[in-house]
C-alpha cells in the first residue's frame, strides 16, 4: 500500500513537471514567432516599392531628393563591348542587351533619385557578375 501511494506520488509529480516544461516550451515558441512577425514588420523587402515609398513619405519625402551623378560610365561601357565580343548562353545575352540600355540611360542622365542609385546599383553587381563568369 505504502508502495502504490508513493508510485502515485511520483507519478503525479512527472505529470506537473511534464506539464510546467510543455508550457514553458509553448510560451518560447509564442514569444519567437512574436518575435519574428515584428522583424518582419520593420524591415520591408528592398524591392517592395509601395512600403518603402509608404516609408519615406512618413521621414520626409527621400524619394523627391536628386543625387548628382558625375558618372558617364566609360569602364562599364568598356566591359559590355567585351562581353559582347564574347560568345555567351541565350540568357546571358539578354542580360547583356538589359544592361546595355540601363548603362545608357543611365549615362545620359545628370542627377538621379534615391531609387535609380538602387537600380544602377543591382544593373553594375549584374555586369560584374557577368565578367567574372566570362572572366573579362
Amino acid at each position: 500500500m505504502l508502495l502504490t501511494i508513493v508510485f502515485g506520488l511520483a507519478a503525479v509529480v512527472a505529470a506537473v513537471g511534464f506539464g510546467l516544461a510543455l508550457q514553458r516550451r509553448r510560451e518560447r515558441a509564442k514569444a519567437y514567432l512574436v518575435e519574428e512577425m515584428r522583424l518582419q514588420a520593420a524591415l520591408p523587402d528592398s524591392r517592395n516599392k509601395y512600403v518603402r515609398s509608404r516609408l519615406e513619405t512618413a521621414l520626409g519625402g527621400l524619394a523627391d531628393q536628386r543625387l548628382p551623378l558625375d558618372a558617364r560610365f566609360l569602364h562599364a561601357r568598356k566591359l559590355l563591348y567585351a562581353l559582347s565580343e564574347k560568345r555567351l548562353s541565350g540568357a546571358d545575352s539578354l542580360l547583356l542587351h538589359k544592361l546595355q540600355k540601363e548603362v545608357g540611360r543611365y549615362s545620359t542622365k545628370e542627377s538621379v533619385s534615391v531609387y535609380e542609385t538602387e537600380e544602377i546599383s543591382n544593373a553594375l553587381s549584374k555586369l560584374l557578375t557577368l565578367c567574372a563568369k566570362y572572366e573579362v
